[in-house]
């Protein structure tokens, strides 16, 4: 009888933990699943703050920086060379919906040098998005504001999946101008300008001559 007693509080004890341990569990995933409600970012690049927005997502799961290619000069598959001058951004942000589009905007202090936006791919190699960038200079405001739209799973989604999760590492670029080459410049010369020279040499050494006489 007694056994049976402790058999059934420690059924009962087990029970208890088994279902503190789901609870928990269903608490931890729904924390994973779920985030804050945030779709905008500072960031702080050599004193100079860099404003991202996001439209059309959630919430941003992550963000990075990456400072150290501020002072390199650095080379798409194009062959364009280029800078970052607010350096490399790195986002994980949860869509409010699979496959859909998402715009974000980049105002950072006034840089009438910066054209587009690049994108960094898996491989760590660079991509234009090109034309799907669009760059407004506002001198007077101090601002430089750079838009583009992505499509979850598309060509410039980091991962390339359409899972509602879009990652986007890149930033606006300014190009490396190469220095001019010298190049000889020759100059054609006419028949007849030929024959002057040889008339001009002719009556030199024929001046000479007399003179020596």
């Amino acid at each position: 009888m007694k056994v049976s007693k402790y058999f059934k509080k420690g059924t009962e004890m087990l029970r208890l933990v088994i279902g503190l341990v789901l609870a928990m569990s269903s608490s931890f995933a729904y924390m994973l699943a779920t985030c804050e409600p945030v779709t905008e970012r500072d960031f702080n690049v050599s004193g100079k703050t860099v404003h991202v927005k996001f439209d059309g997502v959630e919430c941003i799961t992550a963000t990075s920086f990456d400072e150290s290619v501020l002072s390199q000069e650095l080379t798409n598959a194009e062959g364009k060379k280029f800078k970052l001058p607010f350096g490399d951004f790195m986002f994980d942000a949860n869509t409010t919906q699979v496959g859909g589009q998402v715009t974000v905007t980049l105002t950072m202090p006034y840089t009438p040098g910066i054209v587009g936006y690049m994108k960094k791919k898996p491989d760590h190699t660079w991509v234009d998005v090109g034309s799907a960038a669009n760059v407004q200079q506002d001198s007077e405001n101090n601002k430089t504001v750079v838009t583009f739209t992505l499509s979850e799973g598309g060509q410039y989604d980091a991962d390339g999946v359409a899972n509602g999760r879009l990652r986007d590492p890149g930033g606006p670029y300014i190009l490396v101008q190469s220095p001019p080459q010298s190049q000889e410049v020759s100059v054609p010369f006419s028949p007849w300008a030929k024959v002057m020279i040889i008339i001009g040499i002719t009556l030199i050494v024929v001046f000479k001559k007399k003179h020596v006489v």
